[in-house]
């Protein structure tokens, strides 16, 4: 069974500097996400439905946490961020195009005006 706590903090500037870097970077990486689901979704619409006849497979979303770790490597704002937050973005990109297939709304991308969130996986 999970439990789901939900903490209201109070950072202080240094504090707020962080989480705001960090918030910036789950978005831009959660957009970069869904962008490449969308141009594959495109390329899946124009190919029609034998998609997969010509060799071309969707990207998983095991695929893209191994981009992500790579990524951590070059770029200095990524390894800031906790490597679990990350990966977690990149799955509720995907349960969002998963939904859309099961006439859900289209994932939309997000913006700085948003709610920002980001999730801490906390095992104990």
């Amino acid at each position: 069974m999970y439990r789901v706590y939900k903490y209201r903090i109070y950072p202080n500037k240094t504090q707020q500097k962080i989480l705001n870097q960090w918030f910036e970077t789950g978005r831009i990486v959660c957009n970069s996400i869904l962008q490449i689901k969308v141009l594959e979704y495109e390329k899946d619409k124009r190919l029609g439905k034998d998609f997969n006849s010509y060799g071309i497979k969707w990207i998983s979303e095991f695929d893209i946490c191994k981009q992500i770790t790579e990524a951590k490597k070059e770029n200095e704002y990524l390894k800031s961020v906790p490597a679990a937050s990350l990966n977690y973005v990149s799955k509720q990109v995907f349960a969002s195009f998963k939904l859309f297939f099961n006439n859900g709304g289209y994932p939309k991308i997000k913006k700085m005006t948003d709610k920002q969130n980001l999730t801490f996986r906390m095992i104990s």
